[in-house]
């Protein structure tokens, strides 16, 4: 780095040579200032105060101590000037014989009347020390002057302006050159220093840069400043007392702290009250260069998205040319970046279309719309599309092809024209799949209730004949107001009693009840047969019954006829005998079993079924088996007797049913079974040691009742 004082130095050749430029220097304290010798001083120190008013610079007093100054009442009086009222501005600077000045003292190190910038540190080290005669010695801006912080820019520059000295003029001449992005201002100020001025003053220029020719202007003037302050770069940095690692730490100072080197050694560099490692730290002016490739970044940016979001005759891939510069996005906000490629977006859907409607065909529109669902053009693609699509559709004249042109036109201007050509197409086949086809869009005009009637015919006439029944319920569906519905539902609600009762399936069911006229135009027994057992109507029994010739067919009326029969009991008899057995003491009856042992008895005994003689016909053809239900109910009364638990007097019934079957005909027209209810409590009593006791015992004789269920021929009788 290089050491700021060589700057300095250089500066203030050029000002020895120009002492006419100081405009009024005097000294109220001659005593010491004329006989001030800098070689006698060797180690010592001398302590300037100085005072500036409007137009004059005065040196005040020279000493020997700072101690010797109030220099509190230096701060307090400072507080409460007003420069341009003619108030003088105080301050004090200390020499030494080491070619260096400094705050005369430590208490000046946090005072709010501090400054370390160049624009007090130059002018006042210049313009006061050099009638001292040390003016080679120091020459501004490594260490700090003092002055009351809101007055500086005002107060100092309009110092400035009155004496109008070199390092002044090179200050005014650098802030012109920043504020305007004019290199040549400051052609003859050799070298420039960056501290006279600030780095937002920088900041504030690069930040405010409309073109990138005054960027490159400041980055001219920025090349040419020197002694550029460094900022700290580690997350904390201690600062030490000496050039050395191991040395005493002063402070530490936070990243980004910005700091003005004064010196260099070894790698450290002295920044005021002590020395930090010059590799935790970078110049700043890196920062400005940074500053102003992301500036020039938005300012390229800005100009080509201005141009780019306003010109119509631009390409998609010349905003992706600007959008693909990865490194010219740098610093460039995602909403800018957004509009652009919302820009770019908008004409790739506009390109597109171009090209689509260039070839005008359907495949065209479509890859348009596939790729683009969303874009500007979809409606129009839609619309010059329909009139391709149609004749296309016209053209093929398949199935297909018009149902794929109404599923994407269903409100077409050609939906009528479809509907006819689909209808004739459909009427021509005169198929179910065809008519289906055409019904699947069904509007109920005259076209599709034609249609459906047709479809009505074919389909169930087709069901019909090849008996298939698992497509009645989509018939149905596909055609709700069929003329068939209400036999099909009838159909459907009976079929699975008559399917059972028959042996058959609920299919076969079906198929031939929607074939009941066939089945009596056979006008033979099957027929009518057939007939009877899916309607139970009077005539189609009788003109079976009539037309009955083989064993088998007078089976099936023999056994119609006990169908029809409700009450089965004109039919059959049934008897039950009582055949229980006790168990246990011989005196059985129920108040012995009170004063004595628990009974217990086996409920058992026979049923015997038989054909009345008085029956409303006589079974002579066929042979049944006769499911009769067997029901028991057996009657208790239940005593408790206890002082803990209380009396109590209740009534339990247990029943129990049980099926039977029986087999029977015209050469057996009775038939018995056996029943098997097991063992059952007659009485039962359990006497406490306190005298109490529960019991319980039948109050009556057990119960039976019997009921013929149902009954079926023994084999099958095949009706269907």
């Amino acid at each position: 780095m290089k050491f700021i004082s060589v700057l300095w130095l250089s500066f203030l050749l050029v000002v020895s040579g120009c002492s006419s430029t100081v405009s009024n220097i005097s000294s109220s304290a001659s005593t010491g200032v004329d006989k001030l010798n800098f070689k006698s001083l060797e180690d010592k120190k001398l302590f300037v105060m100085f005072g500036i008013e409007k137009n004059n610079i005065n040196i005040l007093s020279i000493k020997n101590s700072a101690d010797e100054y109030e220099l509190s009442s230096v701060d307090s009086d400072n507080s409460k000037l007003d420069f341009d009222d003619g108030d003088q501005l105080k301050g004090c600077i200390g020499v030494s014989s080491q070619s260096e000045y400094f705050p005369c003292d430590s208490y000046y190190a946090n005072s709010v009347f501090q400054e370390r910038s160049a624009d007090v540190a130059g002018i006042l080290a210049g313009a006061i020390l050099w009638p001292v005669g040390v003016i080679a010695i120091v020459g501004g801006g490594a260490k700090s002057m003092f002055t009351q912080t809101d007055l500086d820019q005002d107060s100092i520059l309009k110092v400035g302006r009155y004496i109008d000295n070199e390092l002044a003029g090179s200050q005014y001449k650098l802030m012109a050159a920043i504020d305007q992005y004019n290199s040549n201002l400051i052609s003859d100020i050799k070298p420039v220093s960056i501290l006279l001025t600030t780095p937002k003053k920088i900041y504030d220029a690069i930040s405010n840069a409309k073109t990138t020719g005054e960027l490159v202007q400041l980055s001219i003037i920025i090349d040419r400043l020197e002694g550029s302050p460094v900022e700290i770069t580690a997350s904390s940095l201690n600062q030490r007392e000496e050039p050395k690692s191991r040395a005493k730490v002063l402070s530490r100072l936070k990243q980004g702290t910005i700091v003005y080197p004064k010196a260099e050694k070894n790698g450290w560099i002295n920044v005021g009250k002590g020395w930090v490692s010059e590799k935790f730290t970078k110049p700043i002016k890196e920062k400005f260069k940074i500053a102003i490739n992301l500036r020039e970044n938005k300012v390229n940016f800005s100009n080509n998205s201005r141009y780019l979001l306003a010109n119509n005759n631009i390409k998609s891939s010349d905003v992706q040319k600007v959008l693909n510069d990865k490194a010219a996005l740098a610093g460039i906000s995602q909403t800018d970046i957004y509009k652009l490629t919302a820009r770019r977006l908008s004409l790739v859907d506009k390109e597109a279309f171009t090209k689509a409607k260039k070839v005008s065909s359907i495949q065209s529109y479509n890859a348009y719309l596939k790729k683009h669902p969303d874009g500007k053009f979809v409606a129009e693609a839609t619309a010059l599309r329909e009139p391709l699509w149609f004749n296309f559709a016209k053209n093929n004249n398949t199935v297909i092809a018009y149902q794929s042109f109404l599923e994407a036109y269903p409100t077409s201007q050609y939906y009528t024209e479809t509907r006819k050509l689909w209808f004739e197409l459909a009427k021509a086949s005169h198929t179910k799949d065809g008519f289906r086809a055409f019904l699947s869009e069904y509007k109920q005009t005259s076209i599709e209730n034609t249609a459906a009637n047709s479809l009505e015919m074919i389909w169930i006439e087709e069901i019909k004949a090849l008996g298939l029944y698992s497509e009645l319920a989509l018939f149905l569906k596909e055609l709700p107001q069929s003329t068939y519905k209400a036999d099909i539902s009838y159909a459907h609600k009976n079929c699975s009693k008559i399917a059972v009762t028959f042996k058959t399936s609920s299919n076969i069911c079906v198929i031939n009840y929607l074939k009941m006229d066939s089945l009596r135009a056979q006008a033979d027994f099957n027929g009518y047969a057939r007939a009877y057992a899916l309607s139970g109507e009077v005539d189609d029994f009788n003109q079976a019954q009539n037309l009955a010739s083989t064993l088998v067919e007078k089976q099936i009326i023999e056994y119609f006829a006990l169908l029809a029969l409700t009450d089965k009991s004109r039919m059959f008899s049934l008897k039950i005998v009582d055949e229980h057995e006790y168990i246990g003491s011989s005196e059985h009856f129920t108040f012995f079993a009170q004063e004595k042992d628990s009974s217990e008895a086996k409920i058992k005994g026979k049923v015997e079924l038989s054909i009345k003689e008085n029956s409303p016909f006589n079974i002579e053809h066929g042979a049944y088996s006769v499911n009769v239900n067997l029901h028991m109910k057996a009657s208790y009364f239940n005593q408790r007797r206890s002082d803990w638990l209380g009396n109590k007097d209740w009534n339990d019934l247990q029943e129990k049913s049980t099926n039977l079957t029986f087999r029977i005909s015209g050469d057996k027209p009775v038939a018995k079974q056996n029943y098997d209810y097991g063992n059952y409590t007659i009485a039962y009593k359990d006497v406490g040691s306190m005298g109490g006791y529960t019991l319980y015992y039948l109050d009556k004789e057990v119960e039976f009742d019997a009921t013929v269920n149902s009954f079926h021929p023994n084999h099958s009788m095949k009706i269907f």
